[in-house]
């Protein structure tokens, strides 16, 4: 990949460009035939299963009893059977009851009363609680999307690391809750249990360094957008296969990744707001946490761009 940077900033012409382009995007293909041997499938709604699972871990962490508000259970008992019923893969429904299951049992009760009975001291109960539960996440995602399960390594660290994730969230979730005391707490754990979604199904599904270079690449991107001038390619100007987006055939604003093919960010998102839970190109099942920010994309169309301006300055000339 770092190959194809030097090359995209060494790069003279429009041409040049389009031939790096297209060789990025051969291999962003070879790069995701590669996730799909470490996870073999996916399906839309799992990442909001995986926040579910991460608001039963979060409230049934605290030292106190779980319960349930009348809003949460309509609006969890809506969500549910609706999406079960859109939901086309057995593996993803199955998920959804197993998740439905877990999410409406107070394991809190159930677990303290073991442990109690056990003898372990109490100091150590919500530790063993989290570890527990998060253990069920994990090895729900896992399942779910293909994921080999032989490795007890990857398991037990994997585990360890979403348990701290979801700590964390619980901390939080009792701090905000005593600040905003008329907002209840599981409006509060959802939120964080929502946003940390994406972090925790991408890490189990596809190793804590692709994670990470995730996170980088949102940053960058975010980075970005404050940063860089917007350019505008010549109206007349010819825009190759390569540098269009396949949802609204115009040039790639922002460009994204997703399963090897690129999209603008703007129409991606909308693509996602809509409902839309397959691949806009391949209609295979997706979720937001397989979608990139590609840097490496961003520099190229930039690139682009600036090479495409000049050699339109440069006509009169000639």
């Amino acid at each position: 990949m770092l190959k194809l940077y030097l090359r995209a900033l060494r790069a003279q012409d429009t041409k040049a460009l389009e031939q790096i382009a297209v060789d990025a995007s051969r291999l962003y293909i070879t790069e995701s035939s590669k996730k799909r041997e470490k996870s073999k499938r996916s399906f839309g709604y799992s990442l909001y299963l995986t926040a579910l699972e991460s608001q039963c871990v979060i409230t049934n962490t605290p030292n106190i009893e779980y319960n349930f508000s009348l809003l949460h259970v309509f609006s969890y008992s809506t969500f549910v059977p609706l999406s079960f019923a859109m939901e086309p893969t057995i593996e993803g429904q199955l998920r959804i009851a197993a998740t439905s299951i877990f999410h409406s049992l107070p394991w809190s009760s159930y677990l303290r009363s073991s442990f109690t009975r056990l003898g372990i001291p109490y100091r150590y109960h919500t530790n063993l609680s989290a570890t527990i539960l998060t253990f069920y996440q994990v090895m729900s995602i896992k399942i779910a999307h293909g994921t080999k399960l032989t490795n007890i390594f990857d398991t037990a660290y994997k585990t360890a690391l979403v348990t701290f994730i979801n700590l964390c969230s619980r901390k939080l979730t009792t701090y905000v809750h005593k600040k905003l005391y008329f907002l209840p707490e599981w409006v509060i754990s959802g939120f964080f249990a929502y946003y940390t979604a994406p972090f925790i199904q991408k890490f189990v599904r596809y190793g804590l360094i692709e994670t990470l270079t995730w996170m980088l690449e949102s940053a960058i991107h975010f980075v970005m957008r404050f940063t860089n001038d917007r350019l505008i390619l010549p109206e007349d100007h010819e825009v190759p296969n390569i540098f269009m987006c396949s949802i609204c055939r115009d040039f790639l604003n922002e460009p994204v990744e997703l399963s090897g093919f690129f999209f603008c960010n703007d129409c991606l998102n909308m693509w996602f707001n809509k409902g839309l839970l397959a691949h806009p190109y391949t209609g295979e099942n997706v979720s937001r946490e397989m979608v990139s920010q590609s840097f490496l994309m961003k520099t190229i169309t930039r690139r682009y761009k600036k090479l495409a301006i000049d050699e339109q300055q440069k006509q009169p000339n000639a």
